[in-house]
């Protein structure tokens, strides 16, 4: 399993007591049932992108739920496209390396790739994301 099925509900729980909420009313709030707040902090089941897009509103740090890196901890300066080619990459490579990457990894992964997605420069060297990873690894 990778981190996002099997860490998704520890981060959803932790939001959700950061912002204060209870089951119930996250459930009110966000157009689901309580139990089904409780599954998806259980990793019994996961959350449809409807409600993701309801918590969001309410707060909830989604960079964080998804790829356990706060969204503070990126430089926010960068298209939304950017952000999905590089959550993509990161994906790819967990599904190539068949296991999750640490978060301080991946959080060093997601920096690199992110500098070098949006990089006027990226034209000139054409690196694969697999050869952008190798420098910050080796």
């Amino acid at each position: 399993m990778f981190e996002l099925e099997t860490h998704f509900g520890e981060r959803l729980r932790e939001e959700r007591i950061r912002l204060m909420l209870t089951q119930e009313k996250l459930a009110e709030l966000s157009g689901v049932k309580q139990l089904s707040i409780s599954q998806y902090e259980n990793g019994h089941s996961m959350p449809s992108t409807k409600f993701l897009f309801a918590i969001e509103k309410l707060g909830f740090d989604l960079m964080y739920l998804m790829l356990s890196i706060h969204k503070e901890q990126i430089h926010k300066d960068y298209p939304p496209e950017i952000y999905q080619r590089v959550a993509n990459e990161l994906t790819l490579l967990e599904m190539k390396i068949g296991e999750d990457l640490e978060p301080a990894m991946k959080l060093k992964a997601a920096n690199a790739l992110l500098i070098h997605f949006s990089s006027k420069n990226n034209t000139k060297e054409k690196l694969s994301t697999s050869q952008i990873l190798s420098k910050i690894y080796l």
